[in-house]
């Protein structure tokens, strides 16, 4: 949920921070479900937990084979049908969704929609602006 400034103006920094935060948490999800299968804990998916991802039934709970498939494809950036750490980096930051207009979540995009109630133009949304806006309609 979006954080109020103590003041109780939502300014356009907020709705910034609060993508950005969202941004983080899924690629944070996604490193997780990636780095769960580093059986050997060293950093680096070696062909060996690559082969044994492929075939496990707890692995396609947190990565579909497909996608694991296309991962590897994707982000063994060089051709060593291994992934280190800092290739699966690489890979999340391409793939996960980091496009600052994606739609939120319905309550925090009324949030947002509220932006264009800023008569002033100054980043921030004031109850005053509001009642203007609701008394000319």
């Amino acid at each position: 949920m979006l954080d109020l400034q103590s003041d109780g103006i939502i300014t356009q920094e907020v709705i910034d921070n609060y993508r950005k935060s969202a941004v983080a948490q899924n690629r944070a999800q996604v490193m997780q479900g990636i780095l769960s299968l580093d059986l050997d804990f060293d950093g680096v998916l070696s062909e060996e937990e690559l082969d044994i991802a492929r075939i496990s039934s707890q692995s396609r709970r947190m990565i579909k084979r497909s996608d694991l498939e296309l991962m590897i494809i994707e982000a063994d950036l060089d051709a060593n049908n291994q992934l280190d750490f800092d290739e699966l980096r690489q890979h999340v930051v391409r793939t996960v969704q980091t496009d600052a207009n994606r739609r939120l979540p319905r309550r925090e995009q009324f949030v947002v929609d509220l932006m264009a109630l800023d008569m002033d133009g100054d980043g921030t949304v004031t109850i005053q602006e509001m009642a203007k806006v609701l008394r000319a309609r």
